[in-house]
């Protein structure tokens, strides 16, 4: 299981062009969650993978990046 870039739980990946964009993205799941009634049920981990030169990863991380930074500079 994933959240996707709107914090929204959801199977695909989430694909970000730095770590620090996680990190950052995680504590802004944190507080989104905490309210959420499952708020005891889950686990949240940050999985870092190097990813390889594929066009479809390259389109996603851009695509999935911007979202992220937009939603984190709307806060």
């Amino acid at each position: 299981m994933s959240v996707s870039p709107n914090g929204r739980l959801r199977k695909k990946l989430i694909y970000l062009d730095s770590f620090e964009l996680a990190v950052d993205y995680t504590a802004y799941l944190k507080t989104i969650f905490n309210k959420r009634v499952y708020r005891d049920s889950y686990r949240m981990e940050i999985k870092y993978y190097a990813s390889t030169n594929l066009k479809l990863i390259k389109r996603w991380k851009v695509s999935d990046s911007k979202t992220v930074r937009d939603l984190l500079s709307g806060q």
